[in-house]
């Protein structure tokens, strides 16, 4: 098992959670794809299951996704939006989210509206 980390600042807990469920903290290994590497941010493919995994960049919300403004700034956020832009061709089905809740059908529709919210 191995435990990837999206955001720098949540590598805080992988220690622990790597002893908790005796996993490991590292490389990402073969079958995944970093797609995404910016914002201090990563955001990874997995593609066997149509899926991404993202830190803070990307939240879920009842129903949905969301890009949470506040915490990427007002002077980053049509940025962010561009950086994001090119996920929008993965064929994306389910979107696996640090907070809030995950989406497990719809991944693409759910990230193409929150971009254009």
């Amino acid at each position: 098992m191995r435990i990837l980390v999206t955001v720098e600042d949540h590598r805080r807990s992988s220690a622990e959670l790597a002893a908790r469920y005796g996993a490991t903290v590292g490389d990402v290994p073969a079958g995944i794809e970093t797609v995404l590497d910016a914002w201090n941010e990563r955001v990874f493919w997995i593609p066997e299951q149509h899926a991404l995994v993202c830190g803070d960049i990307v939240i879920g919300r009842a129903g949905g996704l969301r890009l949470p403004r506040t915490w990427i700034g007002a002077e980053h956020y049509e940025a962010v939006v561009e950086t994001l832009r090119p996920l929008l061709d993965l064929p994306v089905e389910r979107v696996l989210v640090t907070h809030g809740e995950p989406v497990l059908a719809g991944g693409g529709e759910a990230l193409a509206a929150a971009l254009a919210a």
